[in-house]
């Protein structure tokens, strides 16, 4: 895939979606809902106030609000964002130490498409996508922006949870990247990170 030497948002947008459909292919949203051994959730931040806008200086606002927030105290970020995980069973459980707003969403094949665009639509970089099937009405981006290498914990979970990623220290919210905060230690007691 090309891009113009200078892409905006709207055309990386594009192409994301046109690499999602490759990648979904004929049957891919109905292997993932429909697969019995792993059950896909897709954890979006729904946005508040200055955080939904797509235009750059309120977008921008948002942002810093949010990070400001965050540095005072990880539950701040629930005056912005709310978590909203789409997920293909009802069967995981989040308790999150930090007491931010979450609401699970059964995937549908109305809606796997848009949560996995939303997942990786990061602020100024993608847009975000708005009103997603069966989930409140709002604009929805990365849910790294709450949850970027987790701090939860999924009480009478069975079985582990796999977690491959490219960092090995776990931070649990984007913004947390300026102040090295680290997750409970318990929130990774049934998780396995590669």
């Amino acid at each position: 895939m090309e891009y113009s030497d200078n892409p905006t948002k709207f055309e990386i947008s594009r192409k994301a979606e046109v690499l999602l459909n490759a990648l979904l292919a004929e049957n891919g949203i109905q292997e993932v809902l429909e697969n019995s051994r792993f059950k896909l959730h897709v954890i979006t931040a729904r946005c508040k106030h200055l955080t939904k806008s797509e235009r750059s200086l309120p977008l921008s606002a948002g942002l810093v609000g949010s990070a400001v927030g965050n540095l005072l105290q990880r539950k701040h970020l629930k005056r912005f964002y709310q978590r909203v995980v789409f997920s293909a069973s009802h069967d995981l459980h989040i308790a999150d130490p930090h007491a931010i707003p979450t609401q699970q969403i059964e995937l549908s094949r109305y809606n796997v498409f848009d949560s996995l665009l939303a997942s990786g639509s990061i602020p100024h970089v993608l847009e975000g996508v708005e009103d997603i099937d069966g989930a409140p009405a709002g604009m929805y981006r990365d849910g790294g922006i709450i949850d970027y290498h987790f701090d939860l914990a999924f009480p009478n979970q069975q079985g582990l949870v796999l977690y491959p990623h490219f960092f090995n220290q776990p931070l649990p919210g984007w913004f947390d990247k300026m102040r090295q905060r680290k997750p409970h230690q318990t929130s990774y007691d049934k998780v396995v990170m590669l």
